[in-house]
């Protein structure tokens, strides 16, 4: 929409009126839970979507209920990746470690590591000691942990490139490297998985992961690479469909808007697989025009086929007399009640002995 997207601006771009949108997406009962369940049955009924990723994004709130939630409901994913708001938080990891939830989780480069498993256990009691005995367990070992970013500055550190995805651009390499380090992540010495990708401005960035140890720097790489594509469907769904433009007062209208979000991303993705399935994409194309791959459908693709199967219909000379005057007795009304309250203003604080 070039207009605001309020509820007037809608209603006069789908010749509705503004009060019946306003309805709907405010004060209508119907429950976004159930949008969003039959979203998740026919996800889970689409072969082509079978093992996916699960992104964390937002606040850390109850979101290990989430994640039980969403796998209980046989939502396909094969790991979760997680920005370093969740990484750092020990306690998160391991939730998932203990409901075999394989990770892959970004972490702050102050992220304390140990590269060898240090001693721990209760410390013995010295023979002068005096006071309660020693009863909480901890690290026994002389060996410090280190930050991560000293691994990457480390000149024995070994660098692989890989190509990481296809872009518009072409092939999209970086550096990694990995290594099994421990952990305090259970409150016990923890072995996992630290992969270190290096960009080519020479920034870095790191993740945890629980994967076996027999996990290729290679797959580690991929896993790693995944938050992307559903960073960038969230940003699709702000620049395309108008999710971050919605403008309302009540909080139930903006569960509503999300929900009609999701439903509009779903069929936008099930348009882009039937499409992939019925109109393959033709190497010989791509190697005659000089490219490794053709590009997918994306969502401005599809709104331009729904602008021609749905086209919004033309205003009549009435229809748009009807409007006008619909928008100038809004106003009015608008200016009317904006001088109430100045008038109510006023009268209160002539009131005010202060």
């Amino acid at each position: 929409m070039k207009a605001k997207r309020n509820f007037a601006a809608i209603g006069r771009q789908t010749q509705t009126s503004g009060e019946r949108v306003q309805h709907f997406m405010t004060y209508s009962p119907w429950a976004k839970n159930a949008v969003c369940r039959q979203v998740q049955a026919d996800i889970l009924a689409t072969p082509a979507l079978q093992g996916g990723v699960l992104v964390l994004d937002e606040s850390a709130d109850a979101k290990s209920e989430m994640i039980q939630r969403a796998r209980a409901r046989g939502l396909p994913f094969e790991f979760l990746a997680c920005d370093d708001l969740y990484g750092r938080a020990d306690w998160f990891r391991s939730k998932l470690a203990q409901a075999d939830i394989l990770y892959i989780a970004d972490v702050p480069n102050t992220t304390q590591v140990y590269l060898e498993r240090p001693e721990w256990g209760v410390p013995p009691i010295p023979e002068d000691h005096k006071g309660r005995a020693f009863s909480t367990p901890r690290v026994l070992s002389e060996d410090e942990p280190i930050e991560v970013k000293e691994i990457a500055k480390d000149a024995e550190t070994v660098w692989k490139a890989l190509q990481v995805r296809s872009t518009e651009r072409g092939k999209l390499e970086s550096e990694y490297t990995a290594q099994r380090i421990w952990t305090l992540r259970d409150d016990v010495p923890t072995e996992e998985w630290l992969l270190i990708r290096r960009y080519s401005d020479g920034k870095h960035s790191y993740a945890l992961s629980n994967v076996s140890a027999e996990t290729s720097l290679e797959h580690l790489a991929w896993m790693g690479s995944q938050r992307y594509f559903v960073e960038r469907s969230i940003q699709d769904a702000k620049s395309e469909l108008g999710w971050d433009e919605f403008q309302a007062w009540k909080f139930l209208a903006w569960e509503h808007n999300t929900a009609m979000t999701i439903l509009a991303s779903w069929f936008i993705t099930e348009t882009q697989v039937s499409w992939a399935q019925q109109y393959p994409r033709d190497p010989q194309l791509a190697s005659d025009l000089g490219v490794d791959e053709l590009p997918a459908l994306s969502y401005a693709n599809v709104r331009t086929m729904l602008r021609a199967a749905m086209p919004l219909p033309r205003l009549s000379n009435q229809q748009a007399r009807q409007l006008v005057a619909e928008h100038l007795l809004n106003r009015t009304r608008s200016r009317k009640s904006r001088m109430k309250r100045k008038v109510a203003r006023s009268h209160s604080n002539s009131r005010d002995p202060t």
